[in-house]
């Protein structure tokens, strides 16, 4: 499991806007993502209704443009201690994903 993500779901820490951006341009592109990292969110004490407007909106029009999946290696904290793939799909689950419809990786 990705520890950004572990972060995030835990209330252990506040992430950056950077880190919060990695996570919700790949949970975008994952079936359900958007939704859960909205409720994670709502229910995280280090974030507090004007964040989760801003992250509704953002959330919005990155799907109508079409947001891939940010690297790994862009904005995550963990980029030099983890083991990680090209981006926190890849790194969760390396073989067998499905990658939504709407999806197409660019590296």
């Amino acid at each position: 499991m990705c520890q950004l993500f572990r972060d995030f779901e835990s209330d252990r820490i506040k992430l950056h806007h950077n880190e919060l951006f990695t996570l919700a341009t790949t949970m975008l592109n994952i079936e359900s993502g958007s939704e859960l990292f909205l409720n994670i969110l709502q229910n995280n004490s280090h974030y507090d209704e004007p964040d989760y407007d801003y992250w509704v909106k953002n959330l919005s029009m990155m799907n109508q443009k079409g947001y891939n999946p940010t690297r790994c290696e862009t904005f995550c904290s963990y980029q030099k201690i983890c083991n990680h793939g090209k981006n926190i799909i890849t790194t969760v689950s390396p073989h067998g994903i499905e990658i939504l419809s709407n999806h197409k990786e660019k590296y």
